[in-house]
């Protein structure tokens, strides 16, 4: 049986256990009024969100910028190929 799946907004899915790794972060940084089911419910994190978190840093939506992109290729390197192609797009729009 495959491990459930977590989405990330514009970018495909992760497994469920990364994104219990991110949700440490979310909480850390005051946002723990929702489950990690409640947050998938309403479609999951961003790409940048969920990186930064799946780091171990702290995220703050106010702050997000240019200087979390190594993050988010990090992670993207971390979880594989299964990622990758959603990341590319994020990416992209980022620089537009």
């Amino acid at each position: 049986m495959s491990e459930r799946r977590f989405p990330i907004l514009r970018a495909g899915t992760v497994p469920w256990s990364a994104a219990e790794r991110a949700y440490k972060g979310y909480v850390a940084a005051g946002h723990g009024g929702q489950s990690l089911e409640r947050v998938a419910e309403r479609g999951g994190f961003s790409a940048g969100e969920f990186a930064v978190m799946y780091q171990g840093y702290k995220y703050n939506d106010r702050r997000f910028d240019d200087r979390w992109i190594p993050c988010v290729i990090a992670t993207a390197i971390e979880l594989g190929h299964e990622w990758d192609v959603g990341m590319v797009a994020w990416l992209q729009e980022r620089k537009q």
